[in-house]
């Protein structure tokens, strides 16, 4: 049976692995490389991260790679690392606190890859909310979106990507054919990546299934503003969405512009009132995507 790499991965939540190692433990998968990568967390246990290493080994399925940062590298390069260590045929990332949901999580997602000839899969994540309850990741019209595919899609990604990096998963072969995560940037791996691959000509597949519950504590969880991720978004579209404004499409680069303005700017209202006073268009593109997303 081909070889599965899961790599997870902790920063400063080391607790959050007391749930998703018993997940991993409890695959079904016969054939299962663990990658414990530790980005030099402050509550950093070498005693802790020991036991978790002989839990997963009483799965006989199982083997463990570990390390433990120095220093914090950021995601990307930490993510980066572990993958220049696997040695499976596909790369599963799951986050401390992530955990899968179901015994056979693994054996779905290999049989997607293996049935969809994929390099890219993504899938649903259950989003555990603050209070209890939970929302089901993407919506029907996103996965209407990604079967798509092509240059809407790609669209779509850029002006607001609904496509979670914590439920994407990768054939090993994807990194020797478009390299790997973008370290320019420092926490934002996925929506760099996926417009590299659609650029590139990979589709990205799509498994109807929930194999992930979602720690919704991350540093790119809804309502909160992370200052490093802003200036990763910054990076991304001098790098990624500006050059390629003739396939994406020059309107919604415009719009997309406007929106790192007003990231990047002390004067908000000034400097995009004088923006949107030059190029009206974004203005009705803006109103136009919002009426989109809201059918």
């Amino acid at each position: 049976m081909d070889k599965v790499s899961v790599i997870v991965l902790s920063y400063n939540n080391l607790g959050g692995l007391t749930h998703t190692i018993p997940s991993v433990y409890q695959q079904d998968y016969k054939n299962l490389e663990v990658i414990l990568g530790d980005d030099g967390s402050e509550d950093y246990d070498e005693d802790f991260f020991d036991q978790c290493e002989n839990n997963l080994l009483r799965n006989e399925n199982i083997s463990v790679l570990r390390y433990h940062n120095s220093e914090n590298v950021g995601t990307i390069r930490n993510l980066n690392k572990a993958i220049s260590m696997a040695s499976g045929c596909w790369i599963l990332p799951l986050s401390s606190g992530d955990t899968f949901v179901e015994r056979d999580t693994v054996t779905k997602i290999v049989k997607c890859f293996k049935e969809k000839g994929a390099f890219l899969v993504t899938a649903r994540r259950r989003c555990m909310l603050n209070g209890g309850g939970y929302k089901i990741k993407p919506e029907d019209k996103q996965v209407l979106q990604i079967e798509q595919g092509g240059k809407e899609l790609l669209k779509a990604i850029c002006w607001d990507n609904f496509i979670s990096g914590a439920c994407t998963y990768y054939k090993r072969e994807l990194f020797e054919k478009v390299g790997y995560f973008d370290e320019s940037m420092r926490l934002l791996e996925d929506t760099p990546f996926y417009i590299k691959c659609i650029l590139k000509g990979i589709e990205i597949a799509f498994l109807n299934e929930v194999t992930i519950d979602y720690d919704m504590g991350g540093v790119s969880s809804e309502g909160q503003v992370n200052s490093i991720l802003e200036i990763d978004k910054g990076i991304m579209y001098q790098k990624w969405i500006y050059p390629n404004s003739s396939l994406i499409g020059k309107i919604l680069c415009r719009s997309l512009e406007a929106r790192f303005y007003k990231m990047t700017h002390k004067n908000k209202k000034i400097v995009l009132f004088f923006y949107y006073l030059i190029h009206p268009d974004t203005v009705v593109y803006k109103i136009y995507m919002k009426m989109k997303n809201q059918i």
